[in-house]
This record gives C-alpha cells, sequence and structure tokens, in this order.
C-alpha cells in the first residue's frame, strides 16, 4: 500500500516525494509527516540485463524539500551501491 514502494517498482530515476502520482489511499505519506518525515525522495535503479536486480532508496528531512543538487546526488549514492554488489 505504500505509494513509494510502488513508485519504486514502475519507475527509475529519482522524484521528491512529494511529485509521486501513486495515490496513497491509506495515508502512508500523512503517517510519515506525524513521525517527523515530512520531505522527501525515493530512488530507483536497475540493471539492464535479463533478470536485472532493482536497488532503491528513501530518504526524508523534516526541514524542506531536497535540492535539484542533492537528488542527483543521492541517485548517484544508490547507483554506486548498486554497482558494487554486482
Amino acid at each position: 500500500f505504500d505509494p513509494l514502494m510502488r513508485w519504486v517498482y514502475a519507475e527509475l530515476g529519482v522524484c521528491r516525494w512529494s511529485a509521486v502520482a501513486q495515490p496513497d489511499h491509506r495515508g502512508i505519506l500523512l503517517r510519515a509527516q506525524a513521525h517527523g518525515l515530512r520531505y522527501g525522495a525515493v530512488v530507483s535503479v536497475l540493471d539492464s540485463g535479463p533478470g536485472g536486480q532493482r536497488s532503491f532508496g528513501t530518504f526524508a528531512r523534516l526541514d524542506r524539500e531536497f535540492t535539484d543538487e542533492e537528488l542527483v546526488l543521492l541517485g548517484s549514492y544508490v547507483q554506486a551501491r548498486h554497482e558494487a554488489m554486482r
């Protein structure tokens, strides 16, 4: 039911939580906000080969949206960790 996990398996790249278009019928992101996880980003990477492995990460902060530069860094970080596991 988590819209971020649905995004991870439907998309590739980096996205702010506020831009995730997946429905949140169970209020998962509202619950996260109640715990101080107000702003966030989600990253999804996938191997290009058959049976490719997927890696993902979700990141949160309470004070502001991630900047475009921070999104690039988060995407690069997850991609590097993904490649290190191959």
